[in-house]
């Protein structure tokens, strides 16, 4: 998750539009939400790789909300 959310200043350099950025950024989080309840219910056990694919996923969806959250606010500042 860490390494998704260092990548964050990458995406202030090709972030989309600020529907389309929160709509992927709350769909990487989808992944980690399935993994993370299925375990809590004890239906499966995760898995290393398991667990390092959900990470990056939703660092980096958190890292796109990031980016464009702070280019969205700073858009619609008045001077």
């Amino acid at each position: 998750m860490l390494i998704g959310i260092l990548m964050f200043p990458i995406y202030f350099y090709m972030t989309p539009s600020f529907l389309l950025a929160i709509i992927l950024s709350f769909s990487a989080q989808i992944p980690l939400l399935i993994d993370g309840f299925t375990q809590k219910w004890k239906w499966r056990s995760s898995t290393n790789l398991l667990r390092v694919t959900t990470g990056l996923l939703s660092g980096n969806g958190m890292g796109l909300f990031i980016a464009s959250s702070i280019i969205w606010i700073t858009s619609k500042s008045i001077y």
